[in-house]
């Protein structure tokens, strides 16, 4: 697993290609548009967005994007490549998550999870994560890691 910095910029074409696939699985109705997508990725700030890939014989497993703010990391996604599911690196990936977050001495990450996507829901929850807020197909959790 390793942080992907603003010189590797071929993979963000990787990233936006698993992320467009991951949107379709899990947001079938949203408009999506590969090129918005790629431009997103180029203009992530680099003191308020850090993005880790994994990969294996240059294919990509997949990826998390993390968001920090003042008093919180914000799990912005976490996809997994389908042929790669179901094989831990999902749980590798929340544990470096809780890494970086105590590192930066955020006391809690929150994200949201699509109601549908009950395995994701379930390794949450398996973490200590706790559904903080509802809306009709999504659903915000949070961790609390108590670093005071």
């Amino acid at each position: 697993m390793r942080y992907l910095n603003y010189k590797h910029l071929k993979h963000f074409k990787k990233v936006a290609k698993l992320h467009v696939e991951s949107l379709k699985i899990n947001v079938p109705d949203y408009e999506i548009n590969i090129e918005n997508i790629e431009d997103n990725f180029k203009k992530l700030n680099k003191n308020k967005d850090i993005i880790y890939i994994a990969e294996q014989d240059r294919n990509l497993i997949g990826f998390f994007w993390l968001k920090i703010f003042k008093d919180e990391i914000h799990l912005n996604q976490i996809i997994i490549s389908k042929k790669f599911r179901n094989l831990g690196f999902g749980t590798s990936f929340l544990q470096k998550i809780i890494v970086i977050s105590k590192k930066l001495k955020q006391n809690k990450i929150t994200l949201w999870a699509t109601k549908e996507n009950k395995v994701a829901t379930e390794l949450f929850k398996k973490f200590g994560f706790k559904i903080i807020e509802e809306k009709e197909k999504r659903q915000k959790m949070q961790l609390n890691l108590n670093l005071n």
